[in-house]
Formats: structure tokens, sequence, C-alpha cells
């Protein structure tokens, strides 16, 4: 694939581009990183650790829809770590109005590791099971249409084709882009918060991404039609590429179930007021028969763990 030089960001002025990558994911969600402190200051660095994990940060201004109820509204990536980073992105996406934020994005994967000459050049192998890196798209920001998914789908296939790692993220324009315009290369799940979005996410091609205030226990649980999965990062301390259950769809009707994982609270409280409205006060059917996670593959039988921590902001 040949790479588009014009607005492929590099060096400082990457600081004003609507998009990032990382080579090595500082989130201590997606892979293991540990924290050192920073000179003879009260400030730590980060330090990723292998099995290594790639991502893509987007302007969230420039691409999440203003469906979205989080949106400027208590955002995990817009009050976390990430804020600042994402101001930029929202910053340089004005400035470059005219360049598709999600074109830059997949302009950046194909950027990598590649020579002026465009030669196929291969993804470090130094991802899980000594196989090459994941990579996890828009941590902060989306997509902003079907142009956009299209772009990340060609330019995924690309990265699987340089024997890059399994690729996923999440869409709050699950009704706008249809699940095909991502390609195969893709897993992408659809952000929802209630169970009517998540049926409806469901019928139209989608697994869901189901945000809950809290989970109500840390196995497997139903929600109407819908079967909860609790994310194994927020129950067992599993990283993503150790449990590896977005990398691919789910049994129909099975949701990977994230609890609240910002540091804003009025948005946790705003989630909970959401889902009490849609479900009052429902007492759920639990199924023993539902998958249980242990060592990052799904089993039927197994003990429940607490909650451990709260994800990364």
């Amino acid at each position: 694939m040949k790479i588009n030089k014009t607005i492929v960001m590099s060096g400082n002025n990457q600081r004003l581009a609507a998009a990032t990558f990382q080579q090595k994911s500082h989130n201590s969600k997606l892979s293991l990183v540990v924290q050192r402190p920073y000179k003879d200051t009260k400030r730590f660095q980060t330090f990723p650790q292998a099995p290594f994990v790639c991502s893509t940060y987007v302007s969230i201004d420039a691409t999440c829809p203003d469906t979205c109820r989080f949106k400027n509204a208590g955002c995990y990536v817009q009050t976390g770590q990430a804020a600042n980073t994402m101001r930029r992105m929202d910053a340089g996406a004005k400035q470059q109005h005219s360049i598709h934020p999600n074109i830059l994005e997949a302009n950046l994967i194909d950027a990598q590791w590649n020579d002026p000459y465009h030669r196929r050049a291969r993804v470090p192998q130094d991802g899980p099971g000594g196989k090459g890196r994941p990579l996890r798209l828009h941590v902060g920001g989306d997509v902003r249409d079907v142009e956009g998914a299209k772009a990340l789908a060609n330019a995924c296939e690309y990265w699987l084709e340089r024997d890059g790692g399994p690729v996923w993220n999440y869409t709050h324009r699950w009704r706008e882009v249809p699940v095909s315009a991502w390609g195969p290369a893709i897993s992408t799940l659809a952000s929802v918060e209630t169970v009517a979005e998540a049926e409806e996410a469901v019928d139209v091609g989608y697994m869901p991404s189901f945000t809950v205030a809290s989970f109500e226990q840390d196995r497997g649980y139903k929600m109407g039609a819908i079967k909860v999965v609790p994310c194994p990062a927020q129950t067992r301390d599993l990283k993503c590429v150790d449990c590896k259950l977005c990398f691919k769809k789910l049994p129909k009707g099975t949701a990977i179930g994230f609890a609240w994982h910002g540091r804003n609270l009025a948005g946790k409280r705003k989630l909970d007021i959401i889902q009490r409205e849609h479900h009052g006060q429902r007492s759920l059917e639990f199924e023993n028969d539902l998958p249980a996670l242990s060592g990052g593959r799904l089993v039927t039988n197994g003990s429940s763990v607490p909650l451990v921590r709260e994800e990364d902001g």
C-alpha cells in the first residue's frame, strides 16, 4: 500500500496532528507498564513491558458523535492521563480541518516501520506469544464516518499482511457505520449503555461493549436478552494482551461488560441514572452456564474473584 506522505506527521509536527500512533502503548490496561521516578521529582515515568501493544489516538471533537453521552461530559480519556494529548489533537484537527482524521490515523498505521521506498516492513514480533504486536485503534476518539472506517480497514489489512497482531476497537457510531465497513481485519465492538441499545447492536451485526455503573457479579450474567461477560482486566487483573476476548466475536447475544472506568464521578452518576431509567430496579437472572474467565480463556466453571482495580484513565 502506497503511503500518502503529505498527511503523515512526524517529530514535533505530530503533536499538532489530529491523530497519533504509539508503537508501545503506555496504557496499563492494554499491557504491562511499570512506573519509575522521574529524576529527582515526585513525578513518575511509565515504561511499557513486553509483550507490547500498539495504539492510536484521534481527535474526539473531530470523530466522536454528539450522541455519545460522555463526550465533553465525563469521558474517561478526557479526564485521565491522556487529557492533554486529546486537547492537542482537538487543536490539531481544527488546524487540519481539510484532512480526514481517520485517514490520517490510517496513514500513521501504514507508516510504522516502513522505509521511504514503501517496502513491506514487518511489524515487530514481540507481542503475545512472540507474534506481531496487537493494535488498539483510537483509545481516545472514534471513527467519523464510513469513509474513515474503510480507510482503517485497508490499513489494518496491510498491518496483518506485515505480520501485525490482532486489531480491535470500540465505536459509538455503530448505527451509522455498518459492521461490514470495518472489513475482516478489525474486531469492532459497539459501545452501548442500555440493554435496548445492546440488543439493537446485535441485530445489526455488532458485538456490544456494554458500559455499566458497576458489575452485578464477576461471572457472566444476563441483562435482558444480553449475556454480559465482565471485562477480565477489571475483575481478574488480566491485560488485554492476555485476555484477548475483544479480539474476536463471541456467540451472538454476548457482550463484554465494562464497569465505569473514568476518574470523573459525575460521569458514573450519569451512567447510573441512565441505567436506572432504562432498566428499573431489575432482578437479574443469573446463569451458571454463562462463561467465566480464567487465564484469558472462556471456561464454564470457575470461582469468582473480587474486582481488583479501576482501569487507567
